[in-house]
């Protein structure tokens, strides 16, 4: 993240400055993006959520145990409807302005994505509950 800064910095002064901007702005589009899915979505109003602040997994997320298959498609529609709302930004904003944005929200969620495709893998239909150390996957 430190060399994506440095770069835009020297790309243009704008690209480091929305760096500053860009972590809180890209989690709460994150937010916006839960709260709608759980308005919408009757089976996901069962699922309290929180801040947290641990890497990879900081932002908005489940309390308690949800499933994994639920889990990996809150984040792919994240990606996606993130993506092409930072996209749709792309005509009003500058270059090194919007490539951070985008390498801020794909940064985010890379890992998350990957992380919970590997447990897929292993337990297709189990449980997860992240705490503040470590993700357990609980098979049902």
């Amino acid at each position: 993240m430190l060399l994506w800064g440095a770069g835009c910095f020297l790309w243009h002064y704008s690209g480091a400055l929305a760096l500053l901007l860009a972590l809180p702005a890209v989690h709460g589009l994150y937010y916006v993006l839960i709260r709608l899915i759980k308005r919408f979505t009757p089976w996901s109003a069962d699922f309290s959520w929180l801040w947290t602040k641990n890497l990879p997994w900081n932002g908005y997320l489940p309390e308690g145990y949800i499933r994994n298959r639920f889990l990996l498609s809150i984040h792919m529609h994240l990606l996606l409807t993130g993506a092409a709302i930072i996209g749709a930004a792309y005509i009003w904003v500058p270059v090194p302005v919007f490539a951070t944005f985008m390498f801020v929200h794909i940064w985010t969620l890379l890992p998350r994505l990957w992380i919970l495709q590997q447990l897929k893998q292993v337990h297709p239909h189990g449980l997860i509950k992240i705490t503040a150390d470590e993700l357990l996957l609980y098979s049902t």
